[in-house]
C-alpha cells in the first residue's frame, strides 16, 4: 500500500508539472522561435543578444567600431549601477528558472512514463533520479524516426510529450491527493529530505552559475559536437551529409547527446550553440544525481546523498566537462550508474519481472548510444557485482547462477534489438574497420603501455587527493567488515584502471580505449566509496532514533556541501574558451561582408603523432557561425567519415603541418594556402594558442599584417580578418 502511495505521489506530480508546462509551452513557443538566443542565420540582433551568453542578455562588450583593420583600443567601461545588478540577476535568475522548468519536462515525461509502467518499487527519489535520467536515454531514440521518414521538429516533439503525459496519467489516475500531501509532510519532518534538497540544489545552482556568460561551448570538442547538432536540427534527425559545414557524408559516431541537444532546442527554441551549452550542463547535473540510486544500493539512503556530494560538489569531474566540451562522454556517464541499477534490480527479484529486464535493456543502450566507450565501463562494473556481490550470494549453487546469467543475456537481447537498426547502419561505414583494428592491437610494439600507466600520476588533479585518501580508507574498511556491495566499487575503479590493458588481448575496439576516458570517470566509484563510509557514520549519529544526531548530521553535511559548492564552482576555466564575444562580432561581419565563396585560412596544430589536426581558435567555428567554408573539418567527420573529395582529409593534414615548417609569410607557405583556395585568414581571439599545452600558432596577426600578399579587412578586440590579395598566389608562385 504505501508503495502504491509513494509512486502515485511521484507520478501526479509529474503530471502537474507535465500540464502546467504545457500550457506555458503552448503559450510562449512562438515567442521563443522567434528571437533564438543564438541564430548562425539569423539578424545581427539576434546574435547581439547572444554575445553575453546562454543566460545573460546585454549589449556587446564595448570597444571601437572596426575600421579598416587598424588596432582599436576597448573603451574604458563604467561600474555596474544597483539598478543594472538587479536587473541582470533577476533576468539571469528568471532565464535559467525557464530552461530548468523546460529541462524537466523533456526528461522527467519519457523517464517518468517508462518507470510508471515499468518499474516496480524503489522509494520515490530514486524513481524520480531513473527517470530525470532514463528520460535522456528515451530521448536518444527518438530520431530513429528518420529512419522511418519522420522529420522532427516542434510539432511531433510536442506531440511526443504530451503522450508521455498520458502514459502517465493512464497508469496512475486512481492515486489520491491525500497520498501526495502525507508523503510532503513526512519528508518535511525528515532532515535527510532537507538535506538532499539542498544537496540537488547546490549542484544545479553552481553548474547554471559557471555558464552565466558562456557565449559558446569551449574547447575543441564542442565544435563537432555542436555541428551535429545543427544537421540533427536541420535534418529533423539523422543525416548522411556534412554539408554544408564539411565536405563529408555519412554519420557513424554515437548520437546520444546531440538529439537531446536538437530536442532542447525544439523545446525552448534557443539556437544549436547555446543548446549545447545548456544540455551540456544537464547531463552535468545528471551526472552527479545519478550517483544517488546506485549509491543507496550499497549504502543505503545516505550513502547516495553523500556520493551526489562527492561528485557533484567535492571532485573536480565531472564538473570539469564545462571547459572539455566532451559531452557524449559525460551522458554516457550519467547513465552508466543508472543503468547499473536496473540491472541490479532486475538480477536480485525473485521471479522472472520482464519490465525491470526491459528496462534493464534500454539503460545498457542508451549509454552505448551516448558513447560508445561505455560498454567497456558497464561491463567493469558489472563483473565487479558479480564478483562481490553475487558470487558470496549464490556460491555453488549453480542453477541460481544459471538463472543469473540467463537474465544477463536476455537484458544484452534487448539491448541488441534497441540497438539493431543503428548498428547495421554502421556497420556499412568506416567505424566498424576501426573497431575491427582493436583486434590486432595486441600485436608489435608495446611501449604505448607505459606512457599510458604514466597518466594515472595526474588522477589527483581531476579528484583531489584526500578524496582519494578517504575512498582508499572506505575500501579497507569495507574488505575488513566484508561488505560485498561496497567492495565492488572498489574493483569497478581496479577494472577502469586495467582497461587500457585489454589492447593486449586484441579486445575488439580496445584500441580506442585510454587511460584519460578512465580516469575522468573515476569519480563515480570514488564518490561510491565515500558515500558508503559516511553512511557508516551517519547511522552511528541516527542510532536509538536520537534527534540532535539526524538533524546534527544532516546540518554538517550540508555545510559540507556548501563548501563543497564554493570550490568547485572556482573549475570553471575561461583559458578553454575557443570563442570569446568578439569572436562572434566577427563572425557577424564575416557573413556580412564576405562572398559566399570565401574559404578561410584557420590556425590548428596536428594531433596523433601528425595523422589528425585540431583548430585552436574561434577560426574553426567559422562554417557553423559565419556560415562559410574553412581548411578545419570537425575531428569527427575528419576520422570517421567518408570524404566527398577523396584525398581531402590528408591535405588538410598536411597543410597543417607544412605550415609550421614553411610559415604562411616564406613563399612557400603560401603556395601551401594557395594551392587550399584559400582566399581569407582569419586570427580569432584566442590567437591560435587554444590547447593544452597552448601550441605556438601557425601564423599571427602581426605576421599577416606585415605581409604584402594579405590586407586587413577588420579588426576588433583581438579578431582579425584578413583578405589575400588579387594576384598574390600568382606572385607568390613566382618566386
Amino acid at each position: 500500500m504505501r508503495e502504491a502511495k509513494t509512486a502515485g505521489m511521484w507520478a501526479r506530480a509529474i503530471l502537474a508539472i507535465a500540464v502546467l508546462g504545457a500550457l506555458l509551452l503552448g503559450c510562449t513557443r512562438d515567442a521563443h522561435a522567434a528571437e533564438p538566443l543564438h541564430s548562425t542565420a539569423g539578424p545581427r540582433a539576434n546574435l547581439r543578444q547572444d554575445i553575453r551568453g546562454v543566460l545573460r542578455a546585454g549589449p556587446s562588450p564595448d570597444g571601437d567600431a572596426p575600421v579598416g583593420g587598424a588596432p582599436q583600443r576597448p573603451r574604458d567601461r563604467a561600474p555596474p549601477n544597483l539598478r543594472d545588478f538587479t536587473l541582470g540577476a533577476l533576468t539571469f535568475g528568471g532565464r535559467a528558472l525557464w530552461l530548468l522548468f523546460l529541462s524537466a519536462l523533456l526528461y522527467l515525461l519519457p523517464g517518468g512514463a517508462a518507470v510508471a509502467w515499468l518499474l516496480h518499487g524503489g522509494s520515490w527519489v530514486e524513481r524520480w533520479f531513473v527517470a530525470l535520467v532514463l528520460g535522456a536515454g528515451i530521448n536518444a531514440l527518438l530520431v530513429y524516426t528518420t529512419m522511418a521518414g519522420l522529420r522532427l521538429g516542434p510539432v511531433l516533439v510536442g506531440a511526443y510529450l504530451a503522450l508521455c503525459a498520458a502514459l502517465i496519467a493512464i497508469r496512475w489516475r486512481r492515486g489520491s491527493l491525500e497520498a501526495f500531501r502525507t508523503g510532503v509532510r513526512a519528508a518535511c519532518r525528515d532532515p535527510f529530505y532537507w538535506t538532499l534538497g539542498g544537496i540537488c540544489l547546490l549542484v544545479v545552482g553552481v553548474r547554471v552559475w559557471v555558464i552565466r556568460d558562456l557565449v559558446a561551448p569551449r574547447w575543441g570538442d564542442s565544435v563537432q559536437h555542436t555541428v551535429i547538432t545543427q544537421l540533427t536540427i536541420d535534418h529533423g534527425g539523422l543525416f548522411d551529409s556534412w554539408m554544408p559545414y564539411a565536405p563529408y557524408v555519412g554519420l557513424n559516431t554515437h548520437f546520444g547527446f546531440h538529439a537531446n541537444a536538437a530536442l532542447f532546442h525544439w523545446v525552448s527554441g534557443i539556437g544549436a550553440v547555446q543548446s549545447v551549452i545548456w544540455v551540456g550542463q544537464v547531463f552535468n547535473v545528471m551526472a552527479a544525481l545519478a550517483l544517488y540510486p546506485l549509491g543507496t544500493r550499497i549504502g543505503g539512503r545516505w550513502g547516495g546523498a553523500l556520493a551526489v556530494m562527492v561528485g557533484g560538489l567535492w571532485a573536480g569531474i565531472p564538473m570539469m566537462y564545462v571547459n572539455w566540451g566532451r559531452y557524449p562522454q559525460l551522458a554516457g556517464q550519467a547513465l552508466l550508474p543508472i543503468a547499473a541499477w536496473l540491472l541490479w534490480r532486475a538480477l536480485d527479484a525473485e521471479r522472472w519481472d520482464w519490465p525491470a529486464l526491459a528496462l534493464a535493456g534500454l539503460g545498457a543502450a542508451a549509454q552505448f548510444l551516448a558513447y560508445y566507450r561505455m560498454p567497456y565501463y558497464y561491463a567493469a562494473l558489472v563483473g565487479s557485482l558479480l564478483l562481490c556481490v553475487w558470487a558470496p550470494r549464490l556460491g555453488l549453487r549453480w542453477r541460481r547462477w544459471g538463472a543469473l546469467l540467463l537474465k544477463m543475456v536476455l537484458v544484452g537481447a534487448i539491448a541488441g534489438l534497441v540497438l539493431a537498426p543503428w548498428l547495421l547502419h554502421i556497420a556499412r561505414g568506416q567505424l566498424a574497420s576501426l573497431v575491427v583494428q582493436g583486434v590486432s592491437a595486441g600485436q608489435g610494439d608495446r611501449s604505448w603501455l607505459r606512457a599510458e600507466y604514466e597518466q594515472w600520476r595526474h588522477l589527483g588533479f581531476y579528484i583531489v587527493r584526500p578524496l582519494l585518501l578517504l575512498a582508499g580508507a572506505a575500501f579497507l574498511w569495507a574488505a575488513a567488515r566484508r561488505a560485498g556491495p561496497a567492495l565492488s566499487a572498489g574493483l569497478w575503479a581496479a577494472g577502469l584502471f586495467s582497461l587500457v590493458a585489454t589492447r593486449l588481448i586484441g579486445l575488439p575496439g580496445a584500441s580506442h580505449l585510454n587511460t584519460f576516458a578512465s580516469m575522468i570517470l573515476m569519480y563515480a566509484p570514488v564518490s561510491i566509496l565515500i558515500g558508503w563510509l559516511g553512511s557508516r557514520g551517519m547511522a552511528l549519529l541516527e542510532r536509538g532514533g536520537r534527534r540532535w544526531g539526524r538533524w546534527g548530521g544532516a546540518i554538517a553535511v550540508t555545510l559540507l556541501a556548501m563548501w563543497g559548492a564554493t570550490r568547485v564552482r572556482g573549475v570553471s576555466d575561461a583559458s578553454f574558451d575557443m570563442v570569446g564575444p568578439a569572436d562572434l562580432e566577427a563572425m557577424d561581419w564575416i557573413r556580412a561582408h564576405t562572398p559566399p565563396d570565401a574559404r578561410f585560412l584557420v590556425n590548428g596544430f596536428t594531433i596523433w603523432d601528425g595523422r589528425s589536426a585540431v583548430g585552436s581558435d574561434a577560426g574553426w567555428w567559422i562554417p557553423l557561425l559565419a556560415g562559410r567554408e574553412n581548411t578545419m573539418p570537425p575531428q569527427y567527420a575528419l576520422l570517421s567519415e567518408e570524404e566527398m573529395e577523396p584525398g581531402y582529409g590528408l591535405r588538410i593534414v598536411d597543410l597543417v603541418a607544412g605550415l609550421r615548417e614553411t610559415p604562411l609569410s616564406t613563399a612557400a607557405g603560401l603556395r601551401k594556402a594557395c594551392d587550399e583556395g584559400v582566399t581569407h585568414v582569419y586570427v580569432g581571439q584566442g590567437d591560435g594558442r587554444v590547447g593544452v599545452p597552448p601550441p605556438e600558432p601557425l601564423f599571427t596577426a602581426e605576421e599577416m599584417g606585415a605581409s604584402p600578399a594579405f590586407e586587413a579587412l577588420y579588426h576588433q578586440d583581438g579578431a582579425w580578418v584578413f583578405a589575400l590579395l588579387d594576384g598574390a598566389c600568382q606572385a607568390g608562385g613566382e618566386e
